[in-house]
């Protein structure tokens, strides 16, 4: 029998285990041929509720950002379509995207991943944990997934972001893991004991990070 939640040291994670289990049926085609960019600016239209038009410029230089770099930032005056560019482009190439609201006052990684709590012997998963979590898992991990950093400049990313940007770094996918807490009795599928000690989590390597700043 499965362990009652309050057993559970990743709640969230663990029952994704189950959920997501199965691989998605729709597979998305690697290759990019002549008038592919003309047929995503359509299809932004057409998934999107009110019909978001972006000029083919716009969207050369956000698909040329993806493929230097893991993390964009969208920088821009508030209502540009910062957040609904990454959004619409997802849904438009039938991949997948999460929205991290990032807070005023965040410090560290806790704020961004979470913390174990040592009394109730859990871990508070905070939404990107979840997320990175997700885009892991059978049914995500052959698709673009978007992690959005919604307003990434409310607080100091090379604070609570420290760890990401260190990963985004290295050049080995093998070495491209975040350390979660601590060696836990029940661990998650995806998440693995560390050599050094403690718990990880591998970046899947289908995942973007997106974030959004107002200026």
């Amino acid at each position: 029998t499965r362990q009652t939640e309050d057993k559970i040291t990743f709640v969230s994670c663990s029952e994704m285990d189950d959920k997501y289990k199965s691989p998605s049926e729709n597979l998305i085609s690697n290759k990019i041929t002549k008038g592919w960019l003309k047929g995503v600016q359509q299809a932004i239209a057409q998934v999107t509720e009110n019909k978001l038009y972006y000029d083919e410029n716009t969207l050369r230089s956000f698909i040329s950002g993806l493929s230097m770099s893991r993390l964009s930032i969208l920088q821009g005056i508030s209502g540009t379509g910062k957040t609904s560019l990454p959004k619409a482009f997802a849904k438009a190439i039938g991949g997948n995207f999460g929205i991290v609201e990032v807070q005023s006052g965040w410090k560290d990684r806790q704020d961004l991943i979470g913390y174990y709590n040592t009394f109730e012997k859990k871990y508070y998963e905070g939404k990107f944990l979840k997320l990175l979590y997700m885009a892991g898992t059978r049914k995500y991990c052959e698709k673009p997934f978007f992690i959005i950093l919604d307003e990434m400049n409310l607080s100091h990313p090379e604070h609570y972001f420290a760890d990401m940007l260190s990963i985004m770094e290295e050049t080995n996918p093998e070495k491209q893991f975040l350390t979660i807490s601590d060696k836990v009795k029940d661990t998650p599928k995806l998440m693995f004991d560390l050599e050094e000690g403690g718990i990880g989590l591998k970046v899947p390597q289908n995942v973007w990070f997106i974030g959004t700043a107002n200026h």
